[in-house]
């Protein structure tokens, strides 16, 4: 795995490699966590919640479908619910638009809690989980809504997802 640091005003690491998704529980030891995804990475999610020893899941929809005042919203309602503080994390799991979401979630609850980044593509890899970049769409247009909230850790896993591209493409499984 290689790990890249990113120099912010508040600098945070670029995990990448096969297993990445293991240092997880690293920064979630003894913190509560809001585990956000879409429900086709469900089974990637119950791998995840068996390195977390207090989450809550929030299931969101697929794609731009997640990036919506509504479903920043449920977010939100989850959040209040299960009483999250300033000291809990919020985790993405999925491509851009989960990132985007989550990342968004995360600097707005209580003015800012911290979020770590799971992406799932690689365009979420290179352009949602890197730099803070955080927003949803509203009826008017794309990314209209949003701000800047530097993530405390990106862990860009490639195998994540990998039996999925294995099948697709027909490629032969990776030893």
């Amino acid at each position: 795995m290689d790990r890249i640091t990113v120099n912010t005003e508040r600098p945070y690491d670029v995990v990448v490699g096969a297993g990445a998704s293991q240092l997880l529980s690293d920064v979630t030891a003894d913190r509560r966590v809001a585990l956000i995804h879409p429900a086709s990475l469900a089974e990637q999610a119950r791998e995840l919640n068996a390195l977390l020893t207090d989450s809550v899941e929030i299931i969101v929809p697929d794609a731009e479908q997640a990036k919506t005042p509504e479903c920043l919203l449920t977010c939100w309602q989850r959040l209040a619910e299960a009483g999250f503080t300033r000291d809990d994390l919020v985790v993405s799991l999925g491509g851009g638009a989960t990132t985007d979401l989550a990342g968004l979630v995360a600097a707005t609850w209580l003015r800012g809690v911290d979020v770590v980044h799971l992406p799932t593509t690689v365009l979420a890899m290179a352009d949602a989980a890197i730099g803070g970049k955080t927003g949803i769409n509203a009826p008017q247009g794309k990314n209209l809504i949003g701000a800047f909230h530097q993530p405390r850790l990106v862990l860009a896993d490639t195998a994540l997802g990998q039996e999925k591209l294995v099948g697709l493409f027909k490629l032969d499984k990776p030893e």
